[in-house]
């Protein structure tokens, strides 16, 4: 990555802020030397164990070990051999402590958690270097008496032979006191011998030796020859414990070194999960999502950012959009809006996010991978080589874009200004162009007109502005796309204070030098409006539209409703009168076996029909049959309001199968029926389709409005009976009748799905439809 763009962007203070979330040098190390890359499954990886350390934390609050001690130094030092004092020996022992404490917190967590729990198992932590160190160095960091046994021994001696060489001395200072030999009773070390204070113009007036002179030269550090003896046997007994204490310590230093590769790659571990632990706790403060990486361009939705958020500063957040077919984007708009912040955002996301951070944004956000970011932010004036704002851009451009290719992303604020507004345009859009050929991705702020315009015509490039509330002149920080900002120095001016004799004067010259490229900016804004108007009023008609087509389709869901009712209440109806009659026909029969002879049944027979036609609704008009009845025939029993096929004929008296029970009535109660559909039968009844008993209609060879009418006869049937599958035989052909049914079944709302049926069953020849 570029170190201008690092630099111009802040990323350092990104980084440092990073730091400061560690809990130990080791962590911190790595954020030093944390920098963007480029590789993809790297970046991946990275992201996917800053998120999981994310949920770690999210779900269990901290680490379950934090602050762990760099023993690098002292691995090393074990390794060359040398002693490690207790102190040291105790930092190790903390260290595989930790070691343990991770592993055994990261070895529970869940299966998505499956990263940190692969960095727990390649953690060793040798439980016996605990054991061992715990054993010989307190909590102190000093080496415990009982570290060995004749250390234990050795101290006690050490103890006991000091005890002595005090009691000489205390003996030895009350004489001596008494002869004035002494000014205080205090008992010292010197060279490792216990001592007393002697004046100094006492001396040759005691027996002794002089190990020296105090600071003031007032007294002499004496020992009395009472002492001598021992003082000796206490210097021996040092020696003994210094040669123990060694001893211990060395045997320990062996087992640290014998173990030092382990533990240098357990403390690699421990400052990876500090470092993890650090990100992901920035990711918490900054409600941070982990980001797709895609060819489909920059979709950066809520982004906002980072150093403004962690400063608690008021951030707006913005959506970034680079398609990948509009690569160049053109930002405008008012001063103050925002438009340096959206640039710097865009530029400082793609830094953390390819540094393996979460970035402050909302779910589904995408960037490319970009192997170059370039950067050219502000008045960038070079005083020391004598060079002006665009003289420095000059220099920068030269050396950046012969680097820009697809996988570069070039961010520009304020790009065409710095010189003559006519050339700068100019040479602005060439650079654009240059980009473009190139296949770059490209976010530019600016206030020149013409380059708005020419991101309007020019194919590739795409304008933005940042919003601006005019009720109270203030910038809302809102990105709107496909909208040329305006600059609104004026009202700006005004609301800042400036003379309004001025304004009216610059509003004159305004109109004077207004440029064709303002010209055709405004013609633009009016069409945009009256888009933007005729597109409000489209989308209010259609929700009114679809609020009206969800009103329809619940009445008509009401009216199935009742016409099921109905027709139920009239089947039981029916029913129930057909239980009667063959209920009297029984005891009628009866009543003729058990009348004597002559008994005649006519007139039983008579009032019995009679009888029926009462119970039968009343026909209205004319509804005498004219037509012949034949077995077979599809009819409507118009007093039941049904259908069903003929079975028998007697006469007068017809009886036709009606879901499963068998009705007998008169001819003139029926009403003819076009042929019923081939499969088209009342329940209980076998169809012609091998067991499957999915009711169908075959209309090939019909022209579309009959065929339209069977499939509405069709679906009429399915829904009075409650059933949820029917087909429809269109045949193959040329299509035609099979698209012409298929639009208009798709047009009721009471179909469910319509697809083609089984190859076996007739593929794209047959229509299956679900109804619900």
């Amino acid at each position: 990555m570029d170190s201008k763009a690092l630099e111009t962007l802040e990323f350092e203070e990104v980084l440092w802020h990073l730091k400061g979330l560690c809990s130990s040098e080791l962590g911190k190390k790595l954020v030093e030397a944390l920098s963007p890359t480029c590789s993809k499954e790297t970046v991946e990886r990275m992201l996917e164990e800053t998120w999981q350390m994310k949920l770690y934390l999210e779900e269990r609050g901290e680490l379950p070990a934090r602050g762990f001690p760099d023993v690098g130094p002292l691995l090393e030092k074990a390794q060359r051999g040398a002693l490690l004092e207790p102190e040291e020996l105790k930092a190790i022992s903390d260290s595989v402590k930790a070691s343990l404490s991770l592993k055994e917190g990261l070895l529970k967590v869940r299966q998505r958690l499956w990263l940190l729990e692969e960095k727990a198992r390649r953690l060793h932590a040798p439980m016996e270097i605990v054991t061992e160190i715990d054993r010989a160095v307190s909590p102190y960091g000093e080496l415990r008496d009982d570290a060995s046994p004749l250390l234990l021994r050795l101290r006690r001696a050490l103890f006991e032979a000091k005890k002595r060489v005090q009691e000489v001395l205390k003996r030895w200072l009350e004489e001596a006191q008494k002869k004035g030999l002494v000014n205080s009773d205090v008992i010292t070390e010197r060279s490792g011998r216990f001592v007393v204070l002697l004046r100094s113009d006492a001396k040759g007036r005691a027996k002794g030796i002089i190990h020296g002179t105090s600071g003031s030269g007032a007294s002499f550090y004496f020992e009395p020859l009472e002492a001598l003896d021992f003082n000796n046997e206490l210097n021996l007994l040092l020696d003994k414990v210094k040669d123990e204490e060694e001893r211990i310590l060395r045997s320990l230093s062996f087992l640290v070194r014998e173990k030092a590769k382990e533990l240098m790659e357990d403390l690699k571990v421990q400052a990876e999960l500090d470092f993890l632990y650090a990100k992901a706790r920035l990711a918490l403060r900054l409600k941070a999502v982990k980001p797709v990486f895609s060819e489909n361009g920059v979709r950066l939705k809520g982004a906002r950012h980072p150093l403004l958020e962690l400063q608690g500063k008021r951030v707006v957040p913005v959506d970034l959009t680079l398609e990948p077919t509009r690569r160049i984007l053109v930002l405008s708009g008012a001063n103050a809006g925002g438009k340096t912040v959206a640039l710097k955002t865009l530029g400082l996301l793609v830094l953390m996010a390819q540094s393996g951070m979460l970035i402050p944004a909302v779910e589904d956000s995408a960037l490319p991978l970009f192997e170059k970011v370039f950067v050219h932010i502000g008045d960038e004036q070079n005083l020391s080589q004598d060079l002006s704002t665009f003289s420095s851009f000059v220099l920068w451009a030269k050396e950046v874009l012969p680097q820009v290719d697809s996988k570069t992303l070039v961010l520009i604020d304020e790009l065409g200004s710095g010189t003559d507004q006519t050339q700068g345009a100019a040479l602005s859009m060439a650079i654009l162009d240059y980009i473009k050929e190139r296949d770059g991705y490209a976010l530019v702020t600016t206030h020149v007109d013409a380059l708005k315009a020419y991101a309007f015509l020019k194919e590739g490039m795409r304008n933005a502005s940042v919003e601006f509330d005019l009720t109270d002149m203030s910038p809302t920080y809102r990105i709107l796309y496909d909208v040329a900002g305006k600059s609104w120095a004026f009202p700006i001016a005004q609301k800042w204070g400036m003379p309004q004799v001025i304004l009216d004067k610059a509003y004159l010259y305004a109109e004077e030098l207004q440029s064709p490229e303002e010209k055709v900016l405004k013609g633009l804004f009016e069409l945009k409006e009256r888009y933007e108007r005729e597109l409000e009023e489209a989308v209010k008609v259609k929700e009114e539209a679809l609020a009206l087509r969800e009103r329809y389709k619940a009445l008509w869901e009401e009216l199935k409703e009742k016409r099921r009712e109905l027709l139920k209440k009239v089947q039981e109806r029916g029913l129930r009168m057909i239980g009667e009659l063959e209920q009297e026909l029984r005891e009628l029969g009866k009543k003729a076996k058990d009348s004597p002879k002559g008994f005649s049944t006519k007139g039983e027979l008579t009032k019995l029909k009679e009888k029926v036609r009462g119970i039968l609704p009343k026909a209205t008009g004319d509804i005498r049959s004219t037509f012949e009845v034949k077995v077979g025939e599809w009819v409507k029993v118009r007093p039941l309001g049904v259908k069903g096929q003929v079975e028998r004929t007697d006469g007068e008296e017809v009886e036709v199968l009606v879901g499963g029970f068998k009705v007998k009535v008169g001819k003139g109660d029926l009403l003819p029926l076009e042929e019923g559909p081939k499969g088209f039968l009342p329940s209980g009844t076998t169809s012609d389709f091998k067991g499957l008993g999915v009711p169908e209609v075959n209309v090939r060879g019909l022209r579309v409005e009959e065929a339209l009418k069977k499939v509405d006869r069709l679906i009429d049937e399915a829904l009075i009976r409650g059933w949820e599958q029917v087909e429809i035989v269109h045949g193959i052909g040329t299509g035609a009748l099979r698209k012409a049914i298929r639009e208009y079944l798709r047009g009721m709302p009471y179909v469910k799905s319509i697809r083609p049926a089984p190859r076996e069953r007739g593929g794209e020849g047959v229509t299956v439809v679900e109804l619900g």
